[in-house]
C-alpha cells in the first residue's frame, strides 16, 4: 500500500491497481479525502491484503492474475520495515539501504565507488542444484547445494569515461566489465570470438540476448503525428535499422519483428519488421499524408532519452534519414530525468521508446499499449484502441500456449498497422570477466545474480603476475 503514498510518486502502483481487492478504492480515497493524512489512509485495512502472521501475507485478487508472483519479486514488491519509514521518512531509503539481501551497504563514495559486504545474518539459501543445458555445459552447477553468498565484499567502480574503464579491466583491476563501443572491434575477432590478447589473459566472454525492445514511438495525442497515420507510416519507413544496429550497437543486436522479445514466452519469432526501411514507400506515404516531398509539413520534434555521444549521434542520423524524404526534425537532447518527466506528462511528439522485461511474461510488453496505462503510466504513446485492449485483457489472464500466441500476433498486428509504434531492434549484451571469476551468468530479469558469483583470489594473484 505504501506505493500509493503521494510523497513517493512511485511508478509501481499499477502492479496492484484493478487487480487486488480494495486497492484502487484506497488510491481514490487518498486523493479525495483530505481529512486524513496519506499515512492514516494506508494504515486502514483493505480486503486485498491481510497479514496472517509475521511471515505470511494473503492477497485476494479481483480476477486471474498469473503475473502476481512475478511482480512480487520486483523492487516494487520488496518488504519495507514500518519502523524504518517512521524513522527516516518515506524517501529515506534512498540514502539508507535497508533490506534482507545477501549483502549490506558498507560505503558510498559519490561518483567513485559503492562497497557492499556480506550480510552475516542472511537467511539460509543454497546455490541451485539444477539448471538448463547451458548451465550444465558451462559447469555452472559445481557449487550446487553450497551456502550463498560466496563473496565477502563487492566493490562497484563508477568510471564515467570508457577509456579508463577499459584500461582498468585490461590491467586486471576490474574483474567484470562490458565492452565500450569504441573498443568493440579490437576486443573481438570475428573468426574466434575474443582478440588474441584477451584470450592470452584468459578473459571469458558472455553473450546474452537481452529481453529488451527498442522502437520508434509517436504520441497519439499530438495534433500532427497523432492524427495522420500515413505520416507515421512514412517516417518509420525512412529509418534503416540495419545501419542503426551496425553503427550504434557495433552489430550487437537484431531487428525486432515482435513486441515480445526473444526469450520471453509469446515471442513470435517474426524476423520482418512491419514498415521496414523503404524510401520509395516512405515518399509515397508522405504524399498520401498530404505533404509531398515534405511540402508544408511543420517541423517535427524528436526528444532524445539522454545527451550521451551515442544518443546524440542517433538523433543526428534520424534527422538526416528523415530529411531524405523531406521531413524536418528538431532534435532535442534531454537529461534522462527530464525526458522521463516529458514522457510522464505526455509532452512528447516523436521519440525512441525502450523497455526491458520486468518479468518473463508477454503481458509486461503488451501493457505498454493498453489504454488504461496512458501517461503518467507506461503507455507513453497515449494510444487507445478498444480491440487491442480486448485482446490484451484476454492475453493477460491466459496460460502459455498456441491460443495465447495467436492472440499476441493479432494484438501486435493492430498496433503495427496503425504505426503508432515501429520496432527497431533487440540488443545483445556482451560481458567480459577474468579467469578467476566463476558462476558469472548475467541476466536482465534478476538483479541479485552476484550472490552466485565466486572469485578465487589466489588464482587472481597468480594470473596477474604471469600474464599482465
Amino acid at each position: 500500500k505504501r506505493l500509493l503514498h503521494p510523497e513517493l510518486q512511485s511508478p509501481g502502483s499499477w502492479i496492484f491497481e484493478d487487480k487486488v481487492a480494495g486497492y484502487t478504492q484506497l488510491k481514490q480515497s487518498i486523493a479525495a479525502d483530505k481529512s486524513k493524512t496519506p499515512d492514516q489512509h494506508i494504515a486502514e485495512a483493505i480486503p486485498g491484503f491481510t497479514a496472517l502472521d509475521n511471515y505470511t501475507i494473503q492477497i485476494k485478487t479481483l480476477k486471474p492474475y498469473p503475473q502476481l508472483l512475478y511482480v512480487l519479486t520486483m523492487g516494487f514488491g520488496a518488504p519495507v520495515a514500518k519502523e524504518i519509514v517512521e524513522k527516516y521518512g518515506q524517501l529515506g531509503l534512498g540514502e539508507r539501504v535497508i533490506g534482507t539481501g545477501p549483502f549490506q551497504l558498507r560505503e558510498i563514495s559519490r561518483g567513485s565507488k559503492i562497497t557492499l559486504d556480506r550480510f552475516p545474518n542472511f537467511r539460509k539459501e543454497a546455490y541451485p542444484s539444477d539448471g538448463d543445458a547451458d548451465a550444465k555445459k558451462r559447469g555452472l552447477l559445481a557449487d550446487a547445494g553450497k551456502a550463498l553468498p560466496f563473496l565477502d565484499r563487492i566493490e562497484f567502480s563508477i568510471v564515467k569515461e570508457d577509456s579508463p574503464l577499459w584500461l582498468q579491466f585490461n590491467k586486471g583491476s576490474i574483474d567484470i566489465s562490458g565492452i565500450p563501443k569504441d573498443n568493440f572491434d579490437t576486443a573481438l575477432n570475428s573468426s574466434s570470438g575474443l582478440s588474441p590478447e584477451l584470450n592470452e589473459k584468459g578473459v571469458q566472454l558472455d553473450v546474452t540476448d537481452r529481453p529488451v525492445i527498442w522502437y520508434l514511438n509517436f504520441n497519439s495525442k499530438d495534433s500532427l503525428v497523432g492524427t495522420n497515420v500515413n505520416l507515421r507510416r512514412a517516417i518509420v519507413r525512412a529509418v534503416d535499422r540495419d545501419f542503426m544496429i551496425k553503427t550504434f550497437l557495433n552489430g550487437r543486436g537484431s531487428k525486432g519483428g515482435s513486441i515480445v522479445p526473444p526469450g520471453i514466452e509469446g515471442h513470435t519469432g517474426k524476423k520482418e519488421i512491419d514498415g521496414d526501411f523503404n524510401i520509395a514507400e516512405a515518399k509515397e506515404l508522405l504524399k498520401r499524408a498530404g505533404y509531398p516531398d515534405g511540402t508544408n509539413l511543420p517541423e517535427i520534434r524528436l526528444d532524445l532519452r539522454g545527451a550521451s555521444t551515442t544518443t546524440r549521434q542517433q538523433g543526428e542520423y534520424l534527422k538526416k534519414a528523415l530529411g531524405e524524404i523531406g521531413v524536418k526534425l528538431n532534435v532535442v537532447a534531454n537529461t534522462f530525468p527530464a525526458y522521463l518527466e516529458k514522457e510522464k506528462t505526455g509532452n512528447l511528439q516523436f521519440f525512441i521508446g525502450g523497455w526491458g522485461a520486468d518479468y518473463p511474461d508477454p503481458e509486461n510488453f503488451l501493457q505498454l499499449l493498453y489504454s488504461k496505462n496512458v501517461a503518467p503510466g507506461p503507455n507513453a504513446s497515449n494510444w487507445q484502441n478498444p480491440k487491442f485492449d480486448e485482446l490484451y485483457l484476454k492475453i493477460a489472464a491466459m496460460k502459455p500456449g498456441k491460443a495465447k500466441d495467436k492472440l499476441i500476433q493479432e494484438a501486435e498486428k493492430i498496433a503495427f498497422d496503425d504505426s503508432i509504434w515501429s520496432m527497431l531492434y533487440y540488443p545483445k549484451d556482451y560481458a567480459l570477466y577474468h579467469s578467476w571469476v566463476s558462476n558469472f551468468r548475467p541476466n536482465d530479469l534478476i538483479n541479485n545474480d552476484l550472490k552466485y558469483v565466486r572469485l578465487d583470489p589466489d588464482k587472481r594473484k597468480k594470473v596477474l603476475s604471469e600474464k599482465f
